[in-house]
């Protein structure tokens, strides 16, 4: 084999990869992204099913809802996400917005109060609220 090509395969092939792995990541992704038509609360609960962990992030003016699906470590080491993705509703169940990666974040993407204190809540008081 040539010099030159032996070059040109150290470079193409670790740039096919990337090129690979960023359209698997982007395509993976797709699944999690709300569908059109999600309005509320029973709306993500009827797509995701049940959620996996639970956000209350409050103030003395609002409180809103985070809900994180359960998605396996190997996918997440695959897609190199931080943490599950996850969606948001205010303290009247409507949806207000969804992250795709909950981990690295204080605070959901669509939250932007800088009062807000978090802290986790049972699952099934979550569902009952909702029911």
């Amino acid at each position: 084999m040539k010099k030159g090509t032996k070059v040109a395969l150290w470079i193409l092939v670790p740039l096919a990869t990337l090129f690979l792995h960023v359209q698997f990541v982007h395509w993976y992704q797709q699944r999690y992204v709300p569908p059109q038509g999600i309005k509320n609360i029973s709306d993500v609960l009827e797509w995701t099913g049940r959620p996996w962990w639970v956000a209350r992030y409050s103030s003395p003016k609002v409180t809103y809802y985070e809900v994180g699906l359960k998605v396996p470590a190997g996918t997440l080491m695959m897609t190199l996400a931080s943490g599950p993705p996850s969606y948001t509703v205010d303290e009247n169940g409507q949806f207000i917005g969804w992250s795709p990666d909950s981990g690295d974040i204080h605070t959901p993407d669509v939250l932007k109060s800088p009062d807000l204190k978090k802290e986790s809540i049972d699952v099934e008081e979550f569902l009952r609220r909702w029911k």
